[in-house]
């Protein structure tokens, strides 16, 4: 659609005003036939989301007298290019709309798969740890049988927190929610923390001493946050921050960080690091099940999918901001446990 936009709209404009457009959009140019640098340039943007996406320009087509008093024509009115501009955008933002809407689909299919395999693998696991237990309880068993056994156990054990990772991202692990102040969460955690990421890493905590509450399941929370943190460990090369910020959101402070509220308060919950960053490709695939960019055999690909399953079953929201050369931001939304009002 955008190859073909720019001679659209010049034939919208109309063919007697010798018009030219170029338009620039997500890093690209698509221009129209008989385009040429000017500086008597119509420079309007695109918006898709109530947020600049690109830009549109419309000029005179080289050899054109269009304009000129004695020729008798005019150039198109600039309403019509802002028609034009808005048109655009909402073309670009129904385009993205259909992408969000595939993936969407795509990924709850994906997420009901798993949890289907999750339910009947833990149910083996139950038959084998059960009879590894028995086995391994025997008196007269020789030493290097109930070696092995224990490993069975072991190996059960990981594949068991597998599933639940699984389960976590498909939104339908069972979580015990409760009263909780991530402040102080994070503070009884974070000395921890800071010995799991070596001399060359700094973390820090930046939040309020007033901190609201959340209902959620502490325990998921820490493994979220511990899994960012180390998230956020693998992608710093060498010496690096990582910084967890608190804040107190209301209704009106959402507003002013151009967010559209989906809860009267929230508090925010954010890892940053000063790591590699993501690629845009990257980014859109982050959330993915079984999506990494480690080495094979490294990592589940399951992390930040189970991370944005448990944020979503507890009634949150999950960003994700970055770009390569400028590091990560993990902000995640978390409803208050006590409605403040929207006034």
């Amino acid at each position: 659609v955008l190859q073909q936009a720019p001679d659209i709209f010049v034939e919208a404009i109309g063919v007697e005003a010798d018009a030219c457009v170029r338009i620039r959009f997500d890093g690209r140019e698509y221009l129209s036939n008989g385009w040429t640098e000017q500086a008597d340039l119509n420079v309007l943007p695109i918006t898709s989301k109530a947020a600049g996406v690109g830009t549109i320009e419309f000029g005179i087509a080289e050899g054109s007298v269009a304009g000129d008093p004695m020729d008798g024509r005019s150039r198109p009115s600039l309403r019509t290019y802002w028609l034009l501009a808005d048109l655009l955008g909402r073309i670009i933002e129904d385009r993205q709309l259909r992408r969000d809407l595939e993936k969407a689909e795509r990924l709850a299919a994906a997420g009901q798969i798993a949890a289907g395999i999750a339910h009947d693998f833990n149910n083996l696991l139950t038959v084998i740890l059960g009879e590894a237990e028995t086995i391994s309880s025997a008196d007269a068993l020789p030493a290097y049988l109930k070696e092995g056994a224990g490993n069975i156990e072991t190996a059960s054990l990981k594949a068991a927190q597998l599933t639940h990772y699984l389960l976590a991202y498909s939104r339908q692990q069972a979580l015990e929610p409760e009263r909780v102040r991530p402040v102080l969460l994070v503070e009884r955690c974070l000395p921890g923390w800071q010995n799991l990421l070596g001399p060359k890493i700094s973390l820090r905590l930046v939040a309020p001493s007033d901190g609201w509450e959340i209902e959620a399941d502490a325990g998921q929370l820490e493994s979220a946050v511990l899994n960012l943190i180390l998230n956020a460990r693998d992608a710093i090369e060498e010496e690096g921050e990582i910084v967890i910020t608190l804040r107190n959101l209301d209704y009106a402070q959402q507003m002013a960080l151009g967010r559209a509220p989906e809860r009267p308060a929230v508090v925010v919950l954010e890892v940053r690091d000063t790591g590699c960053g993501m690629t845009p490709e990257v980014l859109a695939k982050a959330q993915e099940p079984f999506f990494t960019t480690k080495e094979r055999g490294r990592a589940s690909g399951l992390g930040l999918s189970m991370i944005t399953g448990f944020v979503q079953q507890t009634g949150g929201i999950l960003d994700i901001v970055s770009s390569p050369g400028q590091g990560t931001r993990v902000l995640m939304f978390f409803p208050t446990a006590v409605d403040i009002g929207a006034a």
